[in-house]
């Protein structure tokens, strides 16, 4: 008994001793090379590949436009963007950005990664709040499912280039709070740079039970919104109804 006592004490300090505490390394940026150790601190970023870290990018960056991983893949767990303007740079055809575990916009952060593809590593939440914009070039989540959570009452616009889902991958909106068939306005902005009518199907908004659409907005873009089931028409239509009668009795 006392030989298995010590055995599993082993174990468990052995375990222990393996386990990485998550470090959040921020983007300091004297120059644009995100696989520079001195561009993060602490020094000895960037985080590496799905190691459980996060990679904060916010005001304090130096350099915040042409981010290039240098001809690498840039691949991390978690991603937050907190109040600064930043763009990805391409330096050559293999570039990519990974992602593993989420990624936040806050503090009306703007992010452009239209020369970049991202690839999402498994199932996972993208945040957007505080009136974020993100931009994306091509996004790549064959197979998963995405998750798109807004912030309710605020102008957040995510902007997909080409977004795959596969066969079985899904894209969920949650808080959009746009009005019910409306597209652009001060509401939550969900667009493509492309026709996304092939994706309609697999584009779902989190309280809304009807279908999607998407239109052309003046060539420049496509915008998805969440349509209504016709039952959801007619009781706006009623209740439209009954305010113009009552209205009209009271004048009366």
């Amino acid at each position: 008994m006392r030989s298995h006592k010590l055995f599993l004490l082993l174990a468990l300090v052995a375990t222990t001793s393996v386990v990485k505490a998550q470090t959040v390394y921020t983007w300091t940026g004297s120059s644009s090379q995100l696989d520079l150790d001195t561009n993060w601190s602490p020094a000895g970023g960037p985080p590496s590949s799905f190691s459980g870290d996060t990679a904060l990018f916010d005001a304090s960056g130096i350099t915040k436009t042409g981010l290039t991983p240098n001809g690498t893949a840039f691949s991390v767990t978690n991603l937050q963007f907190t109040g600064a303007t930043y763009s990805f740079a391409s330096a050559g055809g293999g570039d990519t950005i990974g992602i593993d575990g989420s990624m936040s916009l806050s503090s009306a952060a703007s992010v452009n990664f239209s020369d970049q593809q991202i690839i999402i590593g498994q199932s996972m939440t993208w945040s957007l709040s505080g009136n974020s914009s993100f931009t994306g070039g091509t996004v790549n989540a064959s197979g998963l499912n995405l998750n798109l959570g807004f912030t309710s009452a605020q102008q957040n616009i995510a902007r997909f280039g080409s977004l795959n889902l596969g066969s079985s991958g899904n894209l969920t909106i949650s808080n959009w709070g746009g009005t019910l068939g409306a597209f652009g306005g001060a509401n939550n902005q969900l667009r493509f740079t492309s026709d996304p009518t092939a994706l309609l199907s697999k584009i779902s908004f989190s309280g809304y039970s009807g279908s999607t659409a998407a239109t052309q907005n003046m060539g420049a873009y496509w915008e998805v919104v969440a349509v209504p089931e016709p039952s959801t028409w007619l009781l706006i239509g009623l209740g439209l109804t009954a305010i113009v009668i009552f209205r009209r009795r009271k004048a009366a």
